[in-house]
């Protein structure tokens, strides 16, 4: 345990997001198991590598409607404050973006399709709103 929280923070204070760790966090919210505060903090730092992630983990499976709701959720976590996010390219969201789409040709539901539909415009309005892109 203490290993693993050493490993969590070398990469939180180095600016890096290490990817086997984001998918891990990733795949355990997903799940619906794990909201905690370390994982929320390292999604925010992550940005679109979190929706690179989460394009990997629904490429193996079927999200049912709930699931959906969640990575919906993971995805504003990851899009909430880009100015967190150390790396540059992963501000900009180009996969969240893929990953949106995606769900957009796979959900029937009306009320999902607006949270969808919700969800992409508060990633583009935050990439927009950045100074610098």
């Amino acid at each position: 345990m203490i290993v693993c929280i050493w490993v969590l923070l070398s990469h939180t204070v180095s600016g890096q997001v290490d990817p086997d760790a984001l998918e891990k966090t990733v795949g355990v919210c997903l799940s619906g198991v794990g909201w905690e505060g370390q994982r929320v903090k390292e999604m925010r730092r992550g940005g679109d590598a979190v929706a690179v992630v989460l394009s990997k983990i629904i490429g193996e499976r079927n999200l049912d409607n709930q699931q959906v709701e969640v990575a919906l959720g993971i995805l504003q976590t990851a899009f909430a404050d880009l100015s967190a996010v150390p790396a540059l390219p992963d501000r900009e969201p180009r996969a969240a973006l893929f990953v949106l789409r995606f769900f957009d040709g796979s959900v029937h539901d009306s009320a999902l399709r607006s949270k969808i539909a919700t969800t992409r415009k508060m990633i583009v309005d935050a990439f927009a709103r950045l100074p610098s892109k």
